[in-house]
């Protein structure tokens, strides 16, 4: 009989599967359903905060498509992200979080990480030098507990040379170009789609570990661990626990 692998759930956006993505709400249920990795986005707003959102607006959050880029403080302090088209009214009101709540969140979980992607919208918006800048300042009083993420290979070469963050880099594709660069920029964490991956192929080494998107099943982790894969980003992070973990996940 195989042995089987250890691999480590993410939870993409929070506990997705119970609570509206990307809330306080949702951070904190999976961590203590036992997560030690969560993964956030952040975008940038007109008066230089991060708040954590996907998108670069919030009509699928919250049904209002205004840009989150241009907006103030106070204009995003009266949007409530309940996500209606999936739980209707069930978490009306919920506000949209600031990066720095969940920075203070984490302490509550010392032995978590969470790994935090700075959107292409914000840099496009205000220029990758002066989005680092900000973020890699807020962030750096946390850099144990922090991993900065980006498709941005540029963004990911400024944590690295100006921080003592671990970063994560996003592939688009799993080719030669992608794993040449990679060898070149040396992220911690290589990022990709589980169907970008060679099929029954043992992962690519390099000096990162690897982590896939979009995995469903406790199954399909252990397929993809056998294989080298290391960690297992989910929306469901339930599906993805096992044993005792999974009992307990399920209880609360």
């Amino acid at each position: 009989m195989k042995k089987l692998k250890k691999f480590e759930v993410v939870a993409h956006r929070g506990d997705k599967a119970s609570y509206p993505e990307n809330t306080l709400i949702a951070m904190r249920s999976a961590l203590k359903k036992g997560c030690t990795f969560i993964e956030c986005d952040v975008q940038l707003n007109a008066e230089n905060c991060f708040y954590l959102l996907h998108d670069d607006n919030f009509k699928n959050t919250g049904g209002i498509k205004q840009s989150i880029l241009e907006m103030t403080n106070t204009q995003i302090d009266a949007i409530t992200v309940h996500e209606p088209k999936r739980f209707s009214n069930s978490f009306k009101p919920t506000r949209v979080p600031l990066l720095k709540e969940l920075l203070q969140l984490m302490q509550q979980f010392p032995h978590a990480k969470v790994m935090v992607e700075i959107k292409q919208h914000s840099i496009d918006k205000w220029g990758v030098n002066n989005v680092m800048s900000l973020l890699l300042k807020q962030l750096q009083p946390f850099s144990q507990q922090c991993i900065l993420i980006s498709f941005n290979a540029e963004a990911v070469l400024i944590a690295q040379q100006s921080s003592k963050l671990k970063t994560a880099w996003v592939l688009k594709n799993h080719n030669h170009e992608s794993l040449q660069k990679a060898q070149r920029l040396k992220p911690d964490y290589l990022i990709i789609h589980k169907t970008k991956v060679p099929l029954n192929k043992v992962a690519y080494k390099g000096t990162w570990d690897w982590m896939l998107y979009g995995i469903e099943s406790s199954a399909e982790a252990q397929k993809f661990a056998q294989l080298g894969y290391y960690l297992m980003e989910t929306d469901n992070i339930c599906a993805l626990m096992e044993g005792d973990q999974k009992e307990a996940c399920n209880e609360l």
